[in-house]
């Protein structure tokens, strides 16, 4: 590790100008070793797929992060990307860091022309597909799987569980029960939501009683029932409440959305798309000890498993003002820290490009970068405008992902209210 913090402080020295940058052995292996985004529109093509698709060739599940969900070149990328995997690759199951139960509505939607769009919006529970680059992406599906039969249409689904649907659909009624639940536990239902970080014991016992009662209920259905995995996610959320504070329910999130991803596979046994924040696909816990969504999915499906991260170098985003809940748009200077993996990759050729780590570390130099802690940006849903709030990660990027998609100037994504 000494050695490759030497290399790495050797290499970084002498950042200083451009003409001394494009000389340096670790940008030239850079800029050899690049898959070019040349067009960042959401269109239906992605001229290099061909190139990138030889990196899936062992894939079941392409996980594509976003250091933030408020970059509209994150958004419409992606969305190029996916159109390109549809069509080109046959994947047939989209995952997104949603609501499993909620997103039902969209899948609804999408494969069978039922509902209305934006009320299926609304029941996805999170509100980061919340634009009109996504509302246009749904009906391009609709408009695709019009085309397929029904056995061939792609289907899509939500990992999470925080929020769940289900029960407001169970304390509404509209979710049908072969017993109705008692009323203890209608009135757990009823304090799901509104706990804070240290339940009472009323609470708790309330809670203990629609857990048994879901158990009862669940037992009537088949493990590939979606009701089944739909209850499966109100036990999930009850755990996340109960757990406590931010840190102890983060942990339970991420297994959760883990097992409902491995779900979703075992039940489609279809290539699969899954789109999160960077720290729920990333293959290890990036700022703090919690093990993320894609530490559990590497584990199980090895090389089966592909984390695309995606970051960028500087400009603008929109995430939600933590100090008064609205969201607005902040600007991102260019970095300085010739430490940032993000600085390095602002100096090569091409201003917008995926890495991949694999085929790329074939390189001396690259491999020793990839292996030695950088800084790499980390923003959440949420922001406030000073460094603490960004939660840098530092590690080895290869520790984190398979590859990296980067851009070097950001525009912010408009959420719809």
């Amino acid at each position: 590790m000494k050695r490759n913090l030497a290399i790495l402080c050797l290499l970084l020295s002498t950042f200083y100008n451009q003409s001394s940058i494009a000389q340096t052995p670790l940008i030239t292996a850079i800029n050899e070793n690049l898959i070019p985004i040349e067009t960042i529109q959401p269109t239906d093509n992605f001229a290099q797929f061909d190139q990138f698709k030889k990196v899936l060739s062992t894939t079941k599940i392409l996980a594509m992060g976003e250091v933030t969900h408020g970059i509209k070149e994150f958004t419409d990328f992606r969305i190029t990307m996916i159109k390109q995997l549809i069509v080109k690759s046959n994947y047939k199951s989209i995952v997104l860091e949603a609501d499993f139960s909620g997103v039902t509505y969209m899948n609804d939607y999408i494969c069978y022309g039922k509902g209305d769009k934006l009320k299926a919006l609304n029941n996805m529970r999170i509100g980061v597909y919340r634009n009109k680059e996504f509302l246009e992406f749904f009906d391009w599906l609709k408009a695709y799987n019009q085309q397929q039969p029904l056995e061939n249409r792609v289907k899509i689904f939500g990992s999470d569980m925080q929020m769940t649907m289900m029960a407001v659909n169970l304390i509404n009624g509209s979710a049908k029960l072969k017993k109705e639940f008692s009323p203890e536990a209608k009135k757990g239902l009823q304090t799901l939501f509104g706990l804070g970080e240290k339940a009472s014991n009323e609470q708790k016992l309330l809670l203990q009683q629609l857990v048994r009662e879901i158990k009862d209920e669940m037992v009537q259905h088949t493990d590939t029932s979606t009701f089944k995995r739909s209850l499966e996610t109100v036990l999930q959320s009850i755990d996340f409440y109960l757990a406590g504070d931010w840190y102890k329910r983060a942990k339970v999130r991420d297994k959760a959305m883990a097992d409902n991803i491995s779900w979703i596979l075992e039940k489609e046994k279809q290539r699969m798309i899954l789109l999160a924040h960077n720290t729920h696909i990333a293959k290890n816990p990036v700022y703090d000890d919690i093990r993320r969504a894609g530490s559990f999915l590497k584990e199980k499906y090895k090389d089966a498993y592909y984390s695309l991260g995606f970051s960028f170098f500087s400009g603008e985003f929109e995430a939600s003002d933590r100090k008064v809940f609205k969201t607005k748009v902040y600007t991102m200077p260019e970095i300085k820290n010739k430490q940032s993996s993000e600085y390095i990759f602002s100096q090569v050729e091409l201003p917008n490009f995926i890495l991949d780590f694999n085929s790329a570390s074939k390189n001396a130099a690259i491999k020793d970068f990839l292996n030695t802690k950088t800084y790499s940006k980390n923003i959440g849903a949420g922001y406030v405008d000073s460094n603490k709030d960004v939660k840098p990660a530092y590690m080895p990027l290869i520790s984190k992902f398979d590859g990296i998609a980067f851009f070097r100037k950001s525009t912010a994504l408009t959420f719809i209210p």
